[in-house]
């Protein structure tokens, strides 16, 4: 478990950078079109629904759009840091140091994809949950706080990229939520192994950016849901079973002959 553990600490220091570009240039662009939609919408507020006044100040388009394109990068973290071939001979060595079986990496990756997951999906939620709050004591002055504190809870099941991100007691979006960060952890650890030992990418990458564009547009309906988490379900059986390299071979050989690797 320590090696394990040693495979996610050293992963993650190596994608540190390119996850905090894209973590910060997200939450910037979320961050501004929020703050314009803020002081678009207040003048209008006399004239809006208190109903849906919170869900039509976030809107959906370009929240959701911003959001999920940044969830697809944390998978090419590793790009944007400009580690790139220097991964080769510093990250490849440590590894070939602590002798793992090739699953025990594979986890490590996985795990440190699904910390990078957690970190950018409750930064995301604390944004848009920040915003909605200033937004709603705003708007006291015009619906009164009692009714605005109402809203605020509203906008969760109002809102659907809030929804998404929190879906407070409609719980069968939370097998939903769990099997996507989890599918995308396992393809995050699938394209580590493709891309460091293979030097080439995997299918799940092209499969990955199609489901996140598509998504952007559909509605989540109870049979879209559904979809959803047969498709990340079978995704993640899929690369769990998949996780190998294609060469099946150890970086550094020892004794100058490339060894299988472990099961």
């Amino acid at each position: 478990m320590r090696k394990i553990l040693s495979v996610v600490k050293l992963n993650l220091d190596e994608c540190r950078r390119g996850f905090l570009r894209m973590m910060i240039v997200t939450l910037l662009l979320e961050g501004g079109y929020l703050a314009f939609s803020v002081v678009h919408h207040l003048p209008t507020l006399p004239y809006t629904s208190e109903l849906s006044s919170v869900t039509d100040m976030i809107g959906y388009f370009p929240v959701s759009a911003i959001f999920l394109l940044g969830l697809l990068g944390v998978m090419f973290s590793d790009q944007m840091g400009g580690i790139g071939s220097k991964r080769s001979s510093r990250m490849g060595y440590t590894i070939y140091r602590l002798d793992m079986p090739l699953r025990n990496i594979f986890l490590g990756h996985v795990l440190s994809c699904l910390v990078m997951n957690l970190i950018y999906w409750s930064m995301h939620l604390l944004l848009l949950f920040g915003v909605s709050a200033v937004y709603v004591k705003l708007a006291a002055n015009t619906f009164g706080a009692e009714t605005c504190r109402t809203m605020l809870v509203n906008a969760f099941y109002e809102s659907r990229i809030l929804h998404t991100l929190l879906p407070m007691r409609d719980w069968i979006v939370y097998p939903r939520n769990l099997l996507l960060i989890l599918s995308l952890a396992c393809t995050g650890g699938h394209y580590w192994m493709r891309r460091f030992y293979d030097n080439g990418q995997s299918w799940s990458e092209v499969v990955w950016i199609y489901i996140i564009v598509t998504n952007i547009w559909t509605e989540g309906d109870r049979w879209n849901i559904l979809y959803d988490c047969i498709l990340y379900g079978v995704i993640l059986l899929v690369e769990i079973v998949t996780y190998k390299p294609k060469s099946g071979t150890d970086l550094y050989p020892k004794n100058g002959k490339k060894e299988a690797a472990d099961g």
